[in-house]
C-alpha cells in the first residue's frame, strides 16, 4: 500500500477539500428522484459503499495511523458539513419557515461529528490491514465485502424493481478500484 497520505497541513488540506467536494456531490445527488431506474438520490442517502471505498482508501494510503484517523474524520466531516449546509438551504428553500440562526449554525457545525469520531475510530483499526497477517488481510477484505453484498443488493432491487442502475455502476466501480489497487496487498510476511 502507498503511503501518500501523510502527518502535514497538505495532505489534511487536500483531504478537507475532497470531504467538501464529497458533501457537495451528496447534496447535488439528493435533488434527484429515488424511485426511479436510475435513483440518483440514494448516492447521498441509502448507499455506503462508494464511502466505504473512499474511507478505505484515505485509510491504507496513510503513511501512520494517526494521520489515517485524523484524515478520516477530516473527510467525514467536511462532507456531513456541506451536506447539512445543503439540507438547511433546501429547507429555507421550500419556505419552512424563518429558522433560528444560532440553532441552524449548531447543528450544521456539529451535524458530523458524531459520524467523523465513530469513522476515526473505524480508521484507527482498519490500519492494522497494513500489517500483512491474518488480521491484517481480513481487514483489508471487510471493505470488499461490504461493497460487494450491497453491489448484490442493489442488483437485486434493479432486476426487481427498475430501480438503482446508478449504484449498481458505481459500486461495481468501486468493487472493480478496490481490487485493482489492492490485490497485491493480501499476502503474509513469514517471520
Amino acid at each position: 500500500m502507498k503511503n501518500i497520505i501523510k502527518n502535514n497541513f497538505k495532505s489534511y488540506l487536500i483531504i478537507s477539500i475532497l470531504g467538501v467536494l464529497a458533501g457537495l456531490v451528496v447534496w447535488f445527488f439528493s435533488q434527484f428522484p429515488y424511485d426511479d431506474l436510475w435513483s440518483f438520490s440514494l448516492f447521498s442517502s441509502m448507499s455506503l459503499g462508494f464511502w466505504v471505498f473512499t474511507s478505505a482508501v484515505i485509510v491504507f494510503f496513510s503513511k501512520e495511523r494517526k494521520s489515517a484517523v485524523i484524515s478520516e474524520m477530516l473527510y467525514v466531516y467536511f462532507m456531513f458539513f456541506f451536506t447539512g449546509v445543503g439540507k438547511i438551504t433546501r429547507l429555507v428553500q421550500s419556505g419552512a419557515g424563518v429558522l433560528n440562526f444560532n440553532n441552524v449554525f449548531f447543528d450544521i457545525i456539529f451535524y458530523g461529528v458524531p459520524y467523523a469520531i465513530i469513522c476515526g475510530l473505524l480508521a484507527h483499526v482498519l490500519f492494522n490491514a497494513k500489517k500483512r497477517n491474518i488480521l491484517g488481510n481480513l481487514l483489508l477484505l471487510l471493505p470488499f465485502i461490504y461493497i460487494l453484498i450491497e453491489l448484490i443488493d442493489f442488483s437485486i432491487k434493479l432486476f426487481t424493481n427498475k430501480t438503482n442502475l446508478f449504484m449498481v455502476i458505481i459500486d461495481s466501480l468501486c468493487l472493480i478500484t478496490y481490487i485493482i489497487l489492492f490485490r497485491k496487498d493480501f499476502k503474509i510476511d513469514k517471520q
